[in-house]
C-alpha cells in the first residue's frame, strides 16, 4: 500500500467516525451521511428553473393583457389574463420557497422525504388550478383571434402548440430532478 492510499484510508475512516458522530447527535439514524453533489445540482436547477418561471409570469401579468388589448378582447377577458398569471406567479414564488427552503445540512433524510414530497404534491396543485384557468383563457383569446382572421387563429394554435412542447419539455425536467432528489434520499434512508 502506498502511503497515498494509506492517508487516503485514514481520510476515509476519520470521515466514517465524524458520519457517526453527526448521526448519534441527530438521534436518528436516519440522518444524510453526506450530501450528495447530485442531489444539490438537482435543488440547484429547479430554483432556475422557478426563478424563470416566476420572472416570465411576473411580466406577462402586464404583458399579455396589454398585447391581447388589440384584439378587442372583452375587458373582463383581460383582467382575467392578468389574474392567471399573478396566480401562476405566486405559485411559481412558493414552489421557489419551498425549494430554497431544503436543508441538506439541517434536515434529517425524514424530514428531506417530507419536504420533496410536499413540493411534489404543491406542484400538483398549481399545475391543476394552471390547467383549468387556462382553459377558458384559451377559449376567449381564439374567439378573438377568429374575429381578426384566420391567419390569426393558425397563429394561435402554432404559438398553443409551441408552449404546450416547452411547458411539457420543462415539467418533465423539473420532475425528474425531484425524483432524483427522491430517490437518493430513499437510498439514504435505507
Amino acid at each position: 500500500m502506498t502511503p497515498q492510499d494509506m492517508q487516503q484510508k485514514q481520510w476515509d475512516d476519520l470521515k466514517r467516525h465524524w458520519q457517526g458522530i453527526n448521526d448519534r447527535r441527530a438521534g436518528s439514524s436516519s440522518a444524510i451521511p453526506h450530501v450528495s453533489s447530485g442531489m444539490n445540482s438537482h435543488r440547484q436547477k429547479l430554483i432556475r428553473s422557478y426563478r424563470v418561471l416566476a420572472v416570465l409570469s411576473g411580466a406577462y401579468t402586464l404583458i399579455g393583457p396589454l398585447s391581447m388589448s388589440h384584439f378587442e378582447m372583452p375587458l373582463w377577458s383581460l383582467m382575467y389574463m392578468g389574474a392567471f398569471f399573478i396566480v401562476m406567479f405566486l405559485g411559481s414564488m412558493f414552489i421557489l420557497g419551498r425549494l430554497a427552503s431544503l436543508d441538506f445540512g439541517r434536515m434529517n433524510t425524514v424530514e428531506l422525504l417530507r419536504h420533496v414530497d410536499g413540493i411534489i404534491r404543491w406542484r400538483l396543485i398549481i399545475k391543476v388550478i394552471g390547467w383549468v384557468s387556462m382553459m377558458p383563457l384559451l377559449v376567449v383569446m381564439f374567439h378573438a383571434f377568429v374575429s381578426v382572421g384566420l391567419w390569426m387563429v393558425y397563429g394561435g394554435v402554432c404559438g398553443l402548440v409551441l408552449g404546450l412542447a416547452i411547458g411539457l419539455y420543462q415539467d418533465m425536467n423539473m420532475r425528474r430532478h425531484l425524483k432524483s432528489i427522491r430517490n437518493e434520499l430513499m437510498e439514504c434512508y435505507g
